[in-house]
């Protein structure tokens, strides 16, 4: 899993926030912890990843830089990994 992510980090990858009107959420495959119908910003990584999210994100995955995953666990939801 660590070299999956480092080579998506490295291959700078540009990150994006979209605001999709409520018809264009209906149509869009993200993953959300609530149902959204309207009103909603989701961090798209195209290719690898959406989701909707409040909190900052870098522009480009080459931003995120060097790190190490030290531990990780499996959720009961649908998880995708970038």
């Amino acid at each position: 899993m660590m070299n999956s992510c480092t080579f998506y980090v490295f291959k700078n990858v540009a990150v994006k926030a979209v605001y999709p009107t409520a018809d264009e959420l209906k149509s869009m495959e993200y993953r959300s912890k609530i149902d959204f119908t309207d009103g909603v910003r989701v961090v798209v990584i195209d290719g690898y990843d959406s989701c909707a999210c409040c909190a900052p994100h870098v522009p480009e995955t080459g931003n995120i830089g060097c790190f190490k995953i030290v531990d990780f666990y499996k959720l009961n939801i649908p998880f995708y990994y970038f």
